[in-house]
């Protein structure tokens, strides 16, 4: 289970364009319109990347608080990512980065998440969630005077969201080579050309439980869904390791993270090895690929991608290395 909505994203790093260069020359300049400093706005975008996955761990929170007594709690939430978030920044602080207080949106956008709770067992609630539409909200965070206060607040942010959504969390622009898998399975074709440049960013292209992780680029998250054409992020572990490890049976993320294969840490971390997040309430599952990347299934709207792992290496709470079955990897690749 993963949190968040986002535009499907997948391999940033093949379109071998510098951060700057791509998001200073592609973003009109009314979004960051006090803002002409590459660096600057690539130190934005961090700033709400990390408020999203704040975001991410305090809802889970908030959600089981939220929960009648006794119940344990399984969260499946849909939570706005950094786009919405720097775009309601934008109005707040009337394109002036300088004068921004993403607290206060931070805050704005905690308390309009609403959770509804749907009985799983007899002693388990499933936990959804959903939040304001971004123009609902941007009237009551524009500042008197701003450029743009009431509908026009409303429009503004949904122009800025609509342009963030062209890139990704590095700030390069989507769709590189054909990788974003927008389409669903069979758009992100492993075509020698995408391998060749997969292998040459570090990938384990030719590790068999990678290779076939990587042949589900672009199928949808689908909550509880294990292949093989939706997955969830522990259903895409299942259906990776039922092909070429030791291994049934269906497995909740939390179930797994303390009991599958053997331990290991980030500095021995190889293609292969599972990784957990977040230490505390674990909620999400991710198989590493090699190159300081890993594929995984994230979120309610999302699909299957890559991602770097830098970006949230440290909320990892546990790697595990499944026990994998030599003897099947001489299988076809898929």
């Amino acid at each position: 289970m993963l949190v968040g909505v986002a535009v499907a994203l997948v391999a940033a790093l093949f379109m071998g364009t510098a951060f700057a260069g791509a998001f200073a020359a592609s973003v009109p300049s009314f979004l960051f319109g006090h803002q002409k400093d590459p660096a600057a706005i690539a130190a934005q975008i961090k700033t709400y990347a990390d408020l999203e996955d704040r975001l991410q761990n305090d809802a889970i929170d908030d959600a089981t608080a939220g929960a009648p007594a006794g119940k344990t709690v399984d969260a499946n939430l849909d939570l706005p990512t950094w786009r919405y978030l720097l775009a309601l920044s934008a109005i707040q602080c009337d394109q002036d980065f300088t004068k921004a207080d993403p607290q206060a949106v931070y805050d704005l956008v905690r308390s309009s998440i609403a959770y509804t709770y749907t009985a799983e067992g007899t002693s388990t609630l499933l936990a959804t969630s959903t939040y304001p539409p971004i123009a609902d909200l941007a009237p009551r965070l524009a500042p008197a005077g701003a450029a743009f206060t009431g509908a026009e607040a409303a429009q503004a942010a949904e122009r800025y969201l609509a342009i963030l959504g062209t890139f990704d969390e590095t700030g390069q622009v989507l769709d590189a080579s054909g990788l974003n898998g927008a389409g669903g399975p069979g758009e992100t074709a492993l075509t020698p050309e995408v391998l060749g440049r997969l292998d040459k960013s570090g990938v384990a292209v030719n590790f068999p439980p990678v290779r076939l992780a990587l042949s589900v680029l672009g199928c949808p998250y689908v909550w509880g869904a294990t292949g093989p054409r939706t997955f969830d992020c522990s259903g895409l572990v299942d259906w990776t390791m039922w092909r070429y490890a030791n291994f049934s049976g269906r497995g909740t993320t939390s179930g797994m993270w303390n009991s599958l294969g053997t331990g290991v840490s980030l500095s021995q971390i190889q293609p292969g090895d599972m990784i957990f997040w977040d230490a505390g309430h674990i909620h999400h599952v991710g198989m590493y690929i090699g190159g300081g990347k890993y594929v995984h299934a994230p979120r309610t709207g999302d699909v299957v991608k890559i991602s770097e792992l830098s970006a949230r290496s440290a909320t990892i709470a546990s790697i595990r290395r499944p026990a994998w079955d030599a003897s099947r990897f001489a299988s076809t690749h898929p």
